[in-house]
């Protein structure tokens, strides 16, 4: 190249990377890019690059004002060679004397078309140059300065857009009949609704029954989804708060013994009127009293549960009975079976313990010795089963 053009290839990089956008938006080849620079460069100097991007930027509006086109069928910019073609093709090989076709060009392309005054006869030379740097292995370095300054994401867009390309153009024959044949049936859709007027409202109605349906149960959805997250979100908060109370009731009552209670030794009396709810004669439901420990006598019973709940607690006792001193309290199992076995409950299976009181009668009555005196039924009183066995 250095041979070619007489610039070195850190001029060629400079160049390249002024005119970036030629390759880039204008499509024009990396081989193309150098012939013209390289020619430019000789009569230009630095300004090749900006002179180049600015012809191909306006090339095409240019051509439009001289009634020639710049493009190809597929809808591509033509090679800067085929441009110059095209205008010797119009105003002869060469414009040196054409005064005329110099300011056709000059008010078509503006300050750019120094571009092409200065190639206008090197049409061959400039296809010879790009053959060459096609053709030549030394052109692998530049091409590879060139892709290192290109966008890589440009690149890739580029890539992209290939790809599509040569899947499209593939699939496009056996998708073209299927699109078709989905027109042709529209059509048929249509020429029937217009031939039954009648059937094309219901169709109606019934798509826009549908519709509404499908809007209400989104609707419904949003409306689900919005409240069970707000749910979620109270739960979590209701939970919160719960544990705070809990926790600020068992800080304020500290339920130990009752010799910690400010009622140790002390009965105290909670008339009936005061509890919320009684159970089983043994549980009595009040407003929480933080000084009520386990150990404290309510109402005559000594307490062996608190139960906290909320603001209330809950107190429990043993029922006992005032005169055995037995509790009173039975047991699920033991509540069946005096149900089903009353005479098992009252004990009458047992056996049962007496004592026999001496009866005193007055010698007036006779003598105790004679057998004709009238006799008299003893006393018989039964004991308990406590109680026969302490006397034994």
């Amino acid at each position: 190249m250095s041979k070619t053009f007489g610039t070195s290839m850190e001029e060629i990089a400079d160049l390249m990377e002024g005119a970036r956008a030629a390759g880039k938006h204008f499509g024009a080849g990396i081989d193309e890019q150098l012939a013209v620079l390289g020619e430019l460069h000789r009569s230009l100097g630095t300004e090749s690059s900006s002179v180049y991007e600015s012809f191909l930027t306006y090339a095409v509006e240019g051509a439009k004002k001289l009634s020639i086109s710049f493009v190809n069928a597929s809808g591509h910019m033509l090679t800067l060679p085929e441009m110059l073609e095209k205008l010797q093709a119009k105003y002869g090989k060469s414009i040196e004397s054409n005064l005329k076709a110099q300011k056709e060009i000059e008010e078509a392309f503006g300050d750019s078309a120094i571009v092409v005054k200065q190639l206008y006869g090197n049409v061959d030379m400039l296809r010879k140059n790009i053959s060459a740097l096609g053709a030549n292995d030394g052109l692998k370095r530049a091409r590879e300065m060139a892709e290192r300054m290109a966008n890589p994401w440009a690149r890739l867009h580029a890539i992209w857009q290939n790809i599509c390309i040569a899947v499209g153009s593939t699939l496009l024959p056996v998708i073209s009949s299927l699109v078709n044949r989905l027109a042709n049936a529209g059509q048929l859709l249509v020429r029937w609704l217009k031939l039954f007027p009648n059937i094309a409202r219901w169709v109606g109605y019934i798509t826009l029954g549908i519709l509404s349906f499908a809007a209400a149960g989104v609707a419904a959805n949003i409306v689900m989804g919005v409240s069970k997250f707000i749910w979620i979100s109270l739960k979590g908060i209701w939970a919160a708060c719960t544990l705070l109370m809990k926790l600020g009731v068992a800080a304020v009552c500290d339920v130990g013994s009752g010799a910690h209670s400010m009622f140790a030794g002390k009965p105290v009396e909670i008339p009936n009127e005061f509890s919320q709810h009684q159970s089983a004669g043994n549980a009595m439901t009040i407003p929480m009293i933080p000084s009520l420990r386990l150990g404290v006598v309510i109402n005559q019973h000594r307490l062996n549960k608190v139960n906290l709940n909320n603001e209330n607690m809950v107190i429990t006792w043993e029922a006992v009975n005032k005169l055995t001193g037995q509790s009173q309290t039975r047991t699920p199992m033991q509540r069946q079976i005096d149900a089903a076995y009353p005479e098992l409950s009252a004990g009458l299976h047992l056996p049962k313990f007496a004592r026999i009181e001496a009866h005193t009668e007055n010698t007036v009555s006779g003598d105790i010795s004679d057998p004709f005196r009238p006799r008299y039924a003893v006393d018989v009183q039964l004991l308990l089963m406590s109680l026969s066995l302490t006397l034994l």
